[in-house]
């Protein structure tokens, strides 16, 4: 192509494309004949080797990178994860996800307590209210162990008398 606006003393600008690969060398001349260029194909298709090389070099690093990021948070996740194992008769909690727009800031979102009445070996537990009056099937990612009071607490009251007056001499 040329001539173009001088740039650097350069005013062409050569364009050579390889027919199979598709690859594409541009290069800046002062002049529109190709004295100072390298034309060996020997040479070119070594530099290209090299350069596809290099790519590969680059992507399997980035690669590398990414497994070792992954396996890094699947660590922490796994860190966080307590596993949940129900028997019949304890008592759990049941998480209500429809409560998004709760009314308060301080509802809770667990409702409850439950007893397991049985586990299914799909994950599903059937729980029952305490009195057994309702029995359904939940997802068991949707219990956690209930660690309140299991019966209620006995009070104690003791009631103080007034010492006695001291009587004066």
């Amino acid at each position: 192509m040329g001539p173009v606006l001088s740039s650097y003393r350069n005013k062409y600008t050569l364009i050579v494309v390889d027919y199979v690969s598709q690859w594409v060398e541009a290069a800046a001349l002062p002049t529109n004949d190709a004295k100072g260029l390298n034309l060996d194909s020997e040479a070119a298709g070594t530099s290209r080797v090299t350069e596809l090389h290099e790519l590969d070099e680059f992507r399997y690093h980035a690669f590398e990178r990414t497994r070792l990021y992954k396996e890094r948070m699947k660590m922490m996740h796994d860190r966080n994860i307590i596993e949940r194992n129900f028997k019949p008769g304890d008592t759990v909690l049941l998480y209500n996800s429809h409560l998004r727009l709760s009314l308060g800031k301080l509802n809770s979102r667990w409702s409850g307590p439950f007893r397991v009445v049985e586990i299914h070996p799909t994950s599903a537990v059937e729980i029952a209210v305490s009195n057994e009056s309702h029995i359904f099937i939940v997802n068991g990612h949707r219990l956690k162990h209930y660690v309140g009071m299991e019966e209620a607490k006995e009070a104690s009251v003791t009631h103080l008398i007034e010492p006695p007056k001291l009587s004066a001499p």
